[in-house]
């Protein structure tokens, strides 16, 4: 499975929330995190300004786990920002030894989108593409599908709109509007260029209908799978879509002042959650709540990313409204035994996932006190994490395997 949220709670939606009137502009995600902690979560090692270590290290193995988890030390990050978004003193595969995959990052910074690659030949990032915020005002990004080849956003006036994104070090751009009077829109978690959305009906009043599209293929027309009694107006019993999987759709819904999850498969019925996926189950409110083996009853799921062979998960432990260290524990499904646990008080994560390999777990922290983050690499076989400074608030990342 992906890295995609995995809490599917029509009463909170996490980092990445793109429903039609839940929509967090991404110029405020500062804001929105100090408030309410939707996008990130706090984790990792101190920051420090003092520091007088090198921009990036290889930690020191752990031993063996053992039910008990062991946290990871990790070295401090400097303040100064680095001149690319993300540097090494070497190449990234030589820096991060057994990491071979290109990265595909969404920063976002007041001014821009930006779509950032990583080569493991570079010894730093280079930029693919840029979106003028001001150029696009109100525009509320989808953001990067699987492949990390195009990026969508919807439009102030609901235009959903595919850009392509060049190779790294590549001018100019193509864009495709591909809908109209759109209200929520998710890329496909594994499967390149396939996206899904839900639009409004004309008035807004009308029912709400879910349509996808392979916008890899050229020749390929949009597909109405269902529509729906609810509209794209929340407050009044509206319906927004918050995933697409291998198992379908989840479609949140509400009438009244009740909220619940869907899960619609490809020919539009509704099927149930239990019996089509068994990393879901429906709580007894409706919510469509993730299934983790070793997690007690009482640690709430912010967060979690599913290595690609669906053996590990690296979970976001937090309530965002309560006062305890939140913690990212990485944990191996089959057993729940968790191979590591880091808690840290002052960085929250906006993004993270695994190598294509499943190897390693990549994620982004970002402390606002110091306007300082890090992009952390950690390695499943080793223990070890290395990590380097980054320059800007990531809100996405993709790997692909990077061509040999």
């Amino acid at each position: 499975m992906p890295d995609d949220p995995i809490t599917i709670d029509a009463e909170f939606h996490p980092h990445q929330s793109k429903d039609p009137e839940r929509r967090v502009p991404w110029l405020i995600v500062a804001a929105v995190v100090a408030a309410g902690g939707l996008f990130g979560w706090l984790l990792a090692s101190p920051y420090s300004a003092d520091s007088d270590e090198p921009e990036s290290a290889v930690l020191t193995s752990i031993p063996t786990p053992t039910p008990s988890p062991s946290p990871i030390a990790v070295i401090s990050v400097p303040a100064s920002a680095p001149s690319a978004l993300a540097e090494f003193s070497e190449s990234l595969s030589n820096a991060v030894p057994g990491f071979t995959d290109e990265i595909v990052m969404l920063a976002t910074p007041p001014e821009s989108f930006k779509v950032i690659r990583w080569l493991p030949t570079e010894q730093a990032t280079s930029a693919a593409f840029s979106l003028d915020r001001l150029a696009e005002y109100g525009s509320s990004p989808v953001g990067l599908d699987a492949s990390g080849r195009w990026f969508a956003d919807i439009d102030h006036d609901g235009i959903l709109t595919v850009h392509s994104i060049p190779e790294a070090r590549a001018s100019g751009r193509e864009r495709e509007a591909v809908g109209l009077t759109v209200a929520s829109a998710r890329w496909h978690d594994t499967d390149a260029g396939a996206l899904a959305w839900i639009s409004c009906g004309r008035p807004q009043t009308a029912p709400a209908t879910l349509t996808t599209l392979n916008v890899s293929d050229p020749e390929a027309a949009p597909i109405a799978v269902r529509t729906f009694e609810e509209n794209c107006q929340e407050w009044s019993g509206g319906a927004w879509l918050e995933r697409w999987g291998d198992d379908g759709f989840l479609v949140g819904t509400t009438v009244g002042a009740f909220s619940t999850t869907l899960l619609v498969d490809l020919d539009g019925g509704v099927v149930d959650v239990e019996s089509a996926a068994s990393e879901f189950a429906t709580d007894a409110d409706g919510r469509v709540r993730s299934v983790i083996p070793g997690l007690a009853d009482q640690e709430p799921v912010a967060d979690v990313a599913w290595s690609p062979d669906g053996t590990l998960a690296a979970v976001v432990i937090d309530e965002h409204w309560d006062n305890e260290v939140p913690k990212l524990r990485v944990t191996r499904l089959e057993t729940g035994q968790a191979l590591t646990e880091i808690a840290e008080h002052d960085a929250v994560v906006f993004a993270m996932t695994w190598s294509t390999d499943g190897r390693f777990l990549i994620y982004e922290l970002w402390n606002f006190d110091t306007e300082t983050g890090a992009l952390a690499f950690y390695d499943t076989v080793t223990n070890a994490t290395v990590r380097t400074p980054v320059g800007e608030v990531i809100d996405e990342i993709r790997t692909v395997r990077s061509p040999s």
